[in-house]
C-alpha cells in the first residue's frame, strides 16, 4: 500500500466511524477528528 492509498484509506475508516458516533460522542471527540482531518489533509 502506498502512502496516497493508506491516508485514503484512514480517512474513509474515520468518516465512517464518525457516522456511528452519537451526537454526544461526537461533541467529545469533534477536536480530535478534525486533528485528524487537518493531519491527512482533507480540512
Amino acid at each position: 500500500m502506498e502512502t496516497g492509498e493508506g491516508r485514503e484509506f484512514v480517512m474513509k475508516k474515520l468518516a465512517r466511524s464518525w457516522k456511528k458516533l452519537l451526537p454526544e460522542a461526537k461533541e467529545i471527540v469533534l477536536p480530535l477528528y478534525e486533528a485528524a482531518k487537518k493531519l491527512f489533509g482533507e480540512a
